[in-house]
C-alpha cells in the first residue's frame, strides 16, 4: 500500500459532500496513514471520532493514468493534516461516475437459486447513476447478479427502487467481533425502469444541489 500511495500526485478525499486535496505523508500502521491536506472546499472541521470518507487517486504507470481509491474513517485534529484509517485495501477505481456518500440505507439484495430465493441484508454506503457500494455480513459473488431493492427519501416520502446490481469486487472490512464485506458494483442498465430511473435522478440531483 505505502509504495503505490508514494506514486500518487494527487489525493482527493470525499466526505458526504465535501472534498479535500491531499497528498500522502506516510503510513503508520498496516491502517493509519496520514495525509497533508493542500486544499478543501469548504471551513476546517475538527473531529477525532472520525467520518466515513472515500480517498481517490491516480498514479502513471506503464499503461498509462490508472485509477484507485481505498475506503476508511478521516479524523483531523489540524486544518492541515488528517489521519485515515482504512477499512479496505487499495482497489482499481473503474467507476464512471462520480459517486454520493448516503447515510446508511437499508437494501436488500435477491439471489436466485435452485428452487429458492436467498435473502441477503445490507446497507448501501455510497451511490451514482451507475452503481452503489453494499455492505453486508456474508460475502457476496463476484461477477454475480443480485436483484437490489430498496426505498429513497426523496422530499418527505420513501420511494421504491429496485435494480440488478452486478458485483465487481468484493472486499472484507476490518471488524473485531462480526464480519462486515463492502462490494461495489454495477446496475444493469436494462433492469431499470423509466420510474427507477427517474427516482434515482431525482435523489442524486438532490446531492448535488446540496
Amino acid at each position: 500500500m505505502e509504495e503505490t500511495l508514494n506514486k500518487t500526485k494527487e489525493v482527493v478525499i470525499i466526505v458526504d459532500d465535501r472534498k479535500h486535496k491531499a497528498k500522502f505523508l506516510e503510513k503508520i500502521s498496516n491502517r493509519e496513514i496520514v495525509f497533508e491536506i493542500v486544499e478543501r472546499d469548504h471551513q476546517y472541521i475538527k473531529t477525532k471520532s472520525g467520518y466515513k470518507c472515500q480517498v481517490l487517486f491516480a498514479i502513471n504507470t506503464e499503461k498509462g493514468i490508472e485509477k484507485f481509491f481505498l475506503e476508511g474513517k478521516i479524523a483531523s485534529e489540524s486544518a492541515n493534516r488528517a489521519i485515515v484509517w482504512a477499512s479496505t485495501a487499495i482497489m482499481t477505481d473503474r467507476r464512471k461516475d462520480i459517486r454520493y456518500e448516503i447515510p446508511s440505507v437499508i437494501a436488500r439484495l435477491e439471489e436466485q437459486k435452485f428452487l429458492r430465493t436467498n435473502i441477503i441484508n445490507g446497507n448501501l454506503s455510497n451511490i451514482s447513476s451507475s452503481g452503489a457500494t453494499i455492505h453486508t455480513s456474508v460475502p457476496l459473488r463476484v461477477n454475480h447478479e443480485y436483484l437490489l431493492t430498496t426505498k429513497f427519501r426523496i422530499r418527505r416520502d420513501l420511494k421504491p427502487f429496485s435494480a440488478v446490481f452486478v458485483v465487481a469486487y468484493c472486499n472484507k472490512k476490518s471488524k473485531i467481533y462480526i464480519n462486515i464485506y463492502s462490494s461495489g458494483g454495477y446496475f444493469k442498465k436494462s433492469s431499470i425502469s423509466p420510474e427507477d430511473r427517474k427516482i434515482l435522478d431525482t435523489l442524486l440531483k438532490g446531492m448535488e444541489e446540496f
